[in-house]
């Protein structure tokens, strides 16, 4: 898998300064409307440079899929699955990116045109609720299967 940037957050009390730390930026989250098809192509470039690292990699939730980093582009990603059903590429899904993303950011290109239908946010912001509702342990759940 393509390295990530994971931050080390502290054991015990998480600071502001730590979130600042993580989310340097002072992005924002926004919610888009797109086609399944446009999903697809944005999970294809986000595995684009695997086995590389990538900035752009996206950490994803909601969804499951298989990627062949050995396969040709635009047919890396397959078996797409939204919650527990199948990808069906003329159907509306939302997606959640940061406002770098939404705007084509890390060659995101073909998000620029997605309809809006949410804002939110900074990430940071996000991320400390998401803590105080719900702790520090992450669920593990086998989003991205990677083909040997």
């Amino acid at each position: 898998m393509a390295a990530a940037f994971v931050p080390n957050l502290p054991k015990g009390k998480i600071t502001k300064a730590n979130l600042m730390e993580m989310f340097p930026f002072g992005n924002t989250l926004k919610k888009l409307e797109v086609s399944g098809s446009l999903l697809h192509e944005v999970l294809e470039h986000s595995v684009e440079f695997l086995p590389y690292p990538f900035g752009g990699f996206l950490q994803v939730s909601g969804v499951t899929f298989t990627v062949d980093p050995t396969a040709k582009a635009g047919s890396r990603v397959t078996d797409i699955k939204v919650g527990n059903a199948p990808l069906v590429t003329d159907k509306k899904y939302t997606l959640a990116v940061n406002d770098f993303t939404a705007v084509g950011g890390d060659n995101y290109t073909m998000l620029k045109s997605a309809k809006v239908v949410g804002e939110y946010g900074t990430l940071e912001e996000i991320f400390a609720d998401y803590l105080n509702q719900h702790g520090t342990q992450p669920a593990s759940t086998g989003r991205i299967t990677i083909k040997k």
